[in-house]
């Protein structure tokens, strides 16, 4: 702790005395600044429960101790098991699934959900690339920025079902669709090297709104990786170039995940997310808004209100 506080101030020292001209170098002081403050904030709200339940417990005790009990040590597991990576930006993909322009919607309100979450938690969204269906959205692929993005947003990935009364279906009937999440933390430190002799580049036009620049102009960069066949695309700006390094910083990431994923020798999450969405795969949380409405996370077994969950409230799944 002591260390720690010392890093802070020096860290606040540093942001009086920035020169904010230079924009990259305040903004990976403030960032460190802000997970540090995050990390504190943690250790002493988890000292004040032990203090409190410590106070209980000489007074006689209380009835709700035990409960109170479980509630910081699962606190204090959280914060024992977080990753250093669980502090790096994000990168969030929606893919729709199975059920055609139900999918597609389902897809378009999962974005939704997921900037408003984000805003909730004082996260950035960028939108870096998103592919437009007839209705709703086929794919998008978002950066979250901020302390703790990747901790936070990781939990999401998986196969998101949908269940309600389509309004897509004249019949009036009960449809499920199915859309995927992927999540990978932004390595953008990482000195992994990626061979142009490796990359298939080439430029596309976008589509939906955006006017001529994104629907008449090809600025739009993919890169497929050839040993590996990941193909990323990004249209965050209005600049081939840039679009170009965007696109190759999101597959940097990617590629830094699967060869950690295959040192520690774990399932790749990714994989199981590649499987096409639809009844075969198992969901990460279930919604339905028809009937008797409620959202089941399969993982945390909790149930939500729609209301709240698709504003972006998400804070009862956890």
């Amino acid at each position: 702790m002591p260390r720690l506080r010392s890093r802070l101030a020096e860290l606040s020292a540093l942001a009086n005395d920035q020169d904010w001209s230079d924009y990259k170098s305040c903004s990976s002081v403030l960032k460190e600044k802000s997970c540090l403050e995050d990390v504190l904030w943690k250790i002493g709200k988890i000292e004040s429960d032990l203090d409190f339940l410590s106070e209980l417990e000489s007074i006689g005790g209380d009835p709700g101790m035990e409960q109170e009990l479980e509630r910081v040590c699962r606190e204090v597991d959280k914060f024992v098991d977080s990753d250093p990576e669980d502090q790096l930006d994000a990168f969030m993909t929606i893919r729709a699934g199975s059920g055609g322009k139900e999918a597609q919607d389902w897809a378009q309100m999962l974005l939704r959900m997921y900037c408003k979450w984000s805003s909730r938690c004082g996260l950035e969204v960028e939108m870096m690339d998103i592919v437009y269906a007839d209705i709703g959205i086929r794919s998008v692929v978002l950066r979250i920025n901020g302390p703790g993005a990747y901790g936070r947003m990781k939990t999401e990935r998986g196969i998101h079902r949908l269940s309600r009364v389509s309004p897509y279906d004249q019949a009036d009937r009960r449809q499920t669709s199915f859309s995927s999440i992927e999540v990978i933390p932004h390595h953008a430190k990482s000195d992994l090297f990626v061979d142009p002799k490796d990359l298939d580049v080439y430029y596309c036009c976008g589509s939906g709104p955006g006017g001529q620049a994104i629907n008449k102009t090809e600025v739009v960069a993919v890169v497929k990786h050839l040993p590996t066949g990941i193909i990323v695309r990004s249209q965050a700006t209005r600049s081939q170039q840039k679009n170009k390094e965007v696109a190759i910083g999101i597959l940097r990431s990617r590629l830094v995940e699967m060869q950690r994923e295959e040192e520690r020798s774990e399932k790749d999450a990714r994989r199981k997310l590649a499987r096409k969405p639809s009844f075969g795969g198992e969901a990460r949380r279930t919604y339905v808004l028809s009937q008797h409405p409620a959202i089941h996370d399969h993982y945390t077994e909790k149930t939500g209100r729609v209301k709240d969950v698709m504003d972006g409230d998400l804070s009862s799944l956890y």
